[in-house]
């Protein structure tokens, strides 16, 4: 009981003290909506997850991961000093992660000036991915 008070308190303070007055800033001088700030923020814990599930780990470390996950998935919003939780609906972990990628809000990506990696649009963007699929009903019609 006593890590699950101190997670608590740990991700209490980092999202109320932290990140949620920070994307609150961001939000107001950008104009950049809340959902892709905090599906950028969910991206990132993500990949943390991914990158720490690919390492060989005993089943106390994976499982405390996964109960890690799945308390912030499923935290109040009051976590994050916000009526909801932010981030539930982009958490992914696992096959989850594998099956569906993209990301449901576009993180403006091919909006930059310049295009640092050449690549027009990130990885999972669901603006292409749209694209993609739009070509590919249209080519089934077509045949």
């Amino acid at each position: 009981m006593e890590r699950e008070t101190w997670r608590e308190n740990v991700l209490r303070t980092l999202f109320s003290s932290h990140i949620t007055p920070v994307l609150n800033i961001l939000k107001k001088t950008s104009g950049v909506s809340s959902s892709i700030l905090w599906e950028n923020v969910a991206i990132r814990i993500n990949s943390i997850y991914r990158k720490t599930l690919a390492k060989e780990m005993d089943s106390v470390k994976m499982e405390r991961l996964n109960s890690d996950f799945h308390f912030l998935e499923n935290a109040s919003g009051d976590l994050f000093n916000l009526k909801e939780n932010p981030l539930k609906q982009y958490l992914k972990i696992g096959e989850e992660l594998i099956i569906n990628p993209c990301r449901k809000t576009c993180c403006l990506y091919y909006k930059l000036e310049k295009d640092v990696k050449g690549i027009s649009h990130c990885g999972n963007c669901p603006i292409k991915n749209k694209k993609i699929k739009a070509r590919i009903h249209t080519m089934n019609e077509i045949k």
